[in-house]
């Protein structure tokens, strides 16, 4: 199998990332983060970091994409997020840590 790559499609998954952690910053449920992070989220400066590819089993046409960003303030680097996609393009989750 091969899975093709170009800087147009890793553009693309950085910006499917950027949108869901805006997304997941946004939930009323997720307001605590605000506090833990002790800024306000705009002032947070979003970085693209990697891109990596996960087989499962043996199973080729089955994967997961993950999208790494890193989270900095005032530049310092204060945490990470991870989207995750199958692959289809559909979302299955995500990750924020804060440091």
């Amino acid at each position: 199998m091969q899975i093709e790559c170009s800087t147009e499609k890793l553009h693309a998954l950085y910006i499917k990332a950027r949108e869901s952690l805006s997304t997941c910053v946004g939930f009323e449920e997720n307001k605590f983060l605000q506090e833990e992070l002790g800024v306000p989220w705009t002032s947070v400066m979003v970085k693209d970091s990697e891109v990596k590819i996960s087989f499962y089993e043996t199973k080729a046409e089955t994967y997961v994409i993950e999208v790494c960003l890193q989270l900095y303030v005032s530049g310092e680097l204060t945490g990470a997020y991870t989207y995750y996609e199958d692959e289809k393009g559909h979302p299955q989750d995500d990750s924020l840590v804060l440091y």
